[in-house]
Order: C-alpha cells, then structure tokens, then sequence
C-alpha cells in the first residue's frame, strides 16, 4: 500500500484518516498559520514582529514552529535571499472546514443530528452553582479556611 502524497511532494509517515486533508495544529502553529494568512508570505521575522512579541515568544521558537508547518506540509518555504520566506499553501477557510469535519467525525460519529442535539442542549450552569460530590451525596461545603471538608450526613 502506497503513503498518501502532500502537497509540498513528501510522504506522509502516517496516515491516520486518509479522508482527512489538513493535519490537526496546536495553537502556537496556528497562530503563525494566522500571521501568514494576513501577510501572504513573510519571512520568520515578519511572522515573529505579529505573533512572538504580544506572546512572549522568542525568534527560535517561531522559527521552529515554521519549520514545522513547513514539514507538516502546511506551508511552503523558499529562499529567494539570506532569509527563507513562507508562504500558506491552505487557505483559512479549508483548514477551518477541515477542523469541524475532524471534530463532527471524532465526537458525534459523523452524524449531523448527534451534533445538533448537542447544540441544542443548554449550556452548563455558572461557576456559581453549587457543587455536588461524588456519587451525587449533596453539596460539598466549604470549610471556613477555605478547604472543602467532608460531607456531614
């Protein structure tokens, strides 16, 4: 069985959903996704000036968080001078449709009414209710120093 292609040319080493087109991101890799998808193509200085400064991100972290994207097979990279400049090889709105697709297929078996009961479902009540244990025995009260005692039956 041949390895499905990306779109940079490299085989994939594992393919857990072929159907799948766009791999998962962790936040960090999505906020640089975010800066070049407003730029259009940038150097990692251009992506860092964006995102590693209001987040405290130094210059090598988001150079590696590019190199990533760009094994990942999420961006592409050339270099035209000293500097390798990236560019997006998927546009927002795919990465977007491909995110809720993952998610409908993982968590409601890719059933639209199992994901529209659920929305349907009202939201969890406030921080400021009152918690129950375990084993549904009643409230948990909270101890005068602020520690939560044992339940008094």
């Amino acid at each position: 069985m041949k390895r499905p292609v990306h779109r940079n040319g490299r085989k994939q080493k594992t393919a857990p959903s072929a159907r799948l087109l766009v791999p998962g991101l962790p936040s960090r890799e999505l906020d640089c996704m975010r800066a070049i998808w407003e730029i259009g193509r940038g150097t990692v200085r251009e992506i860092w000036a964006r995102i590693g400064e209001k987040n405290s991100l130094a210059y090598t972290t988001v150079l590696t968080l590019m190199d990533r994207l760009h094994r990942k097979g999420m961006v592409r990279q050339e270099r035209p001078g000293k500097a390798f400049c990236y560019s997006p090889l998927y546009q927002a709105a795919e990465v977007r449709r491909d995110a809720v697709r993952r998610l409908w297929e993982t968590y409601f078996e890719g059933s639209a009414s199992n994901l529209v009961r659920f929305l349907e479902i009202p939201s969890p009540p406030s921080s400021g209710a009152k918690r129950t244990g375990r084993r549904g025995r009643g409230p948990i009260k909270p101890a005068s120093n602020g520690r939560v005692r044992k339940r008094t039956a």
